[in-house]
């Protein structure tokens, strides 16, 4: 087997306490290992193998251009919100709540989509390991948490793989259906999904049809063509990207909106003459929505307002002087964003090295 440079992932967690109880002292992580063709897509899987409440996640991770292609999505469990940031080579991910959930095992903490390159030969390989001198874990006091990993990998071979659903989230309703897009599938191909069943086939896409009512978002999907191939995909909203922004500080910058949608929010942040606001916005539902924004100071009057429009599915990420057209206010503030359908939302400050990512509050969460 043909093995390149490794992909080695820091990961840095800060855990929480659950239901008044203190977190076990220990973290437990494991790497999926996925085996798709050349020219294709992989979706990487960070999980959890026992629960864990996570407040924070940070990620840091060098890969092989040479192997990887395009990343194409980042997703994150629960009510993680955050940014990816993708630059020469290496992906850094920030994510934060104020909710922690116990996670449990058999779901994805944050999985990566990404495109692998043509023409790579047959047993190609890119482990995926984390990396234990950059990473740490800490329990509610500060204490490390004791570390195990089990690393994964990324292999050329087989003939199948998932590269989307469409669409990747909300609610459907019993007979509605929803499609899986890749490649390599065959007439012989069956198809696992909780709450549906796989209606028709062909060679880049499978429609599922919904048997009782069900939530899209963060579905376990399994196709196993019948010749010891099997492919996992989890299914979440990928947006349509619209211009990104000009602003130097965010270019290669990712939004990672949360699992959730909301008809409103709230968030606070705390800039400076340095730093930059990205404001992340995506319409995750199949009708257009417009979305206003606000601005408060810290003695909450209003220091500006936006107003912007989405198409089906599409998400932007841009500056605060971008959107609102003013520079942001200076020392604490709070942006708040409504609309009359669901959206998702994601806020960061950017300041040299430094990425804080603020905790969305989601005042009338929906669903879509």
């Amino acid at each position: 087997m043909m093995k390149s440079s490794p992909l080695i992932v820091g990961l840095g967690l800060v855990a929480s306490f659950a239901f008044g109880q203190v977190v076990p002292t220990g973290v437990s992580i494991a790497i999926s290992n996925e085996i798709v063709p050349a020219s294709s897509v992989a979706q990487v899987k960070v999980m959890l193998t026992e629960p864990k409440p996570i407040i924070r996640t940070g990620m840091k991770a060098a890969f092989d251009e040479s192997f990887f292609d395009e990343f194409l999505g980042l997703s994150a469990a629960g009510g993680l919100t955050g940014v990816g940031v993708i630059d020469r080579g290496t992906l850094r991910l920030e994510l934060s709540t104020l909710t922690p959930d116990a996670y449990v095992t058999g779901y994805p903490l944050v999985t990566i989509a990404v495109k692998t390159k043509p023409g790579l030969p047959v047993g190609y390989q890119v482990p995926v390991s984390l990396d234990l001198a950059s990473s740490s874990w800490l329990d509610p006091t500060g204490t490390p948490f004791a570390k195990e990993v089990k690393p994964g990998s990324v292999t050329i071979g087989g003939t199948q793989f998932i590269s989307n659903v469409v669409p990747g989230g909300g609610m459907l309703k019993a007979g509605d259906s929803f499609l899986v897009m890749g490649g390599g599938f065959t007439k012989d191909e069956k198809g696992r999904a909780e709450g549906a069943r796989l209606k028709s086939v062909r060679p880049n896409e499978l429609q599922f049809e919904v048997k009782a009512a069900m939530k899209l978002d963060g579905t376990r999907i399994v196709v196993d063509n019948g010749a010891r191939e099997q492919t996992t995909y989890y299914a979440y909203p990928r947006g349509l990207k619209t211009a990104p922004s000009t602003n130097a500080a965010l270019r290669g910058v990712v939004p990672v909106f949360s699992n959730g949608a909301t008809l409103e929010a709230k968030a606070g942040l705390s800039g400076s003459m340095s730093s930059v606001v990205g404001i992340g916005l995506q319409n995750p539902t199949r009708g257009g929505v417009t979305i206003e924004l606000e601005c408060d100071d810290v003695i909450g009057s209003a220091a500006g307002t936006a107003k912007i429009s989405l198409g089906p599915g599409e998400v932007v990420f841009r500056s605060y002087a971008e959107l609102f057209g003013a520079a942001m206010p200076v020392g604490s503030y709070s942006i708040k964003a409504k609309a009359k359908s669901a959206f998702q939302i994601v806020l960061a400050e950017f300041e040299g090295g430094a990425i804080r990512v603020a905790n969305i509050v989601p005042v009338s969460p929906a669903f879509y």
